[in-house]
């Protein structure tokens, strides 16, 4: 099963890195101390047993850097995490960086993060370190959530050495990576999408009048008026969902129905409007994806387009 890394504590996810960390090079792996500037590390010296390869090991002193989110779906190049600026998180790690090389403690570098990791923020980011530490590129590894995924699957028995192999015994809730698939198809294809033109289409005929739904779910009417301003753009939204080459999209907005359907069911309270709980829906998936939230007013029309189409929300009194 998939460890969902963002319910990690911090303290866990430092000792998944660790229990990686010393399969790859040794049980020589100094665990993670804080240090006077508030950085955690761990620490190599020595040869590696099969990092890169056993048949080309580092060798030398290795520095780990282990950097945790608990929010779900972030990426490495992201500009809180991977800008210029002097307050991103790799901006504030290059100078600790710097003063380790040039004590004589570091010959390579690694950073494992439970973030995605595309090729080309992996090329520039590692340059970028190696350029500031004055080493080849090559001494520099940077890891994210597939690589995390690809050890555990390799070596099972990390999950019982970090101790964290009964920790999750259902998967999480609901987990925004297919929304934010979706989300970034239509932003792609809004020029094409413009071209359709909005109306005030009624939900299918075997579905619930909008008015009937709202009454069993109990959406107010001044709620139920902000979703109307959004009919315009169902239309567009349902066209790329039934084209044909965006059946892969199709599949995603089924996958991300039944997680909603589960999470609004896991939060309703019978006195609690059906407002209350699609605005803390939104705010969860707004506060857990950098993509959603880039793209706010689209996630918006998804989200009620899946309430208008019937997909999300009671559609009966039982």
């Amino acid at each position: 099963m998939k460890i969902p890394y963002h319910d990690l504590a911090e303290d866990q996810f430092e000792r998944l890195v660790l229990a990686i960390c010393t399969w790859l090079l040794g049980p020589s792996v100094q665990g993670f101390s804080k240090g006077p500037d508030g950085g955690k590390d761990a620490r190599f010296f020595g040869k590696a047993e099969q990092f890169p390869s056993a048949t080309g090991p580092w060798d030398g002193r290795i520095v780990i850097q282990a950097k945790h989110t608990d929010l779900i779906n972030r990426k490495f190049s992201e500009p809180e995490f991977a800008s210029e600026a002097a307050s991103s998180v790799l901006s504030e790690e290059l100078p600790r960086i710097q003063r380790l090389r040039k004590a004589g403690e570091l010959d390579y570098y690694m950073l494992f993060s439970n973030r995605r990791l595309a090729g080309v923020a992996e090329e520039r980011l590692r340059k970028r370190i190696a350029i500031a530490a004055g080493i080849d590129d090559a001494a520099v590894y940077l890891a994210g959530e597939e690589d995390l995924d690809k050890y555990l699957t390799l070596e099972p028995d990390i999950r019982r050495r970090a101790g964290i192999d009964r920790l999750f015994d259902i998967d999480p809730f609901i987990d925004p990576a297919d929304l934010a698939r979706i989300i970034k198809g239509l932003a792609e294809a809004r020029d094409c999408l413009a071209a359709i033109p909005g109306s005030d289409i009624p939900p299918p005929e075997q579905r619930l009048a909008f008015a009937e739904k709202n009454l069993i779910n109990g959406l107010s009417e001044e709620y139920a008026q902000l979703v109307q301003t959004y009919l315009k753009d169902f239309a567009p939204l349902q066209a790329f969902l039934a084209a044909p080459e965006n059946a892969e999209h199709l599949g995603w907005y089924t996958d991300t129905v039944a997680d909603l359907n589960g999470l609004v069911l896991s939060q309703r309270r019978s006195d609690q409007p059906f407002d209350q709980v699609l605005e803390r829906t939104l705010r969860l998936l707004l506060d857990r994806d950098y993509d959603l939230k880039r793209q706010k007013r689209l996630t918006r029309t998804v989200l009620y387009y899946m309430y208008w189409n019937c997909d999300l929300g009671r559609d009966s009194h039982d």
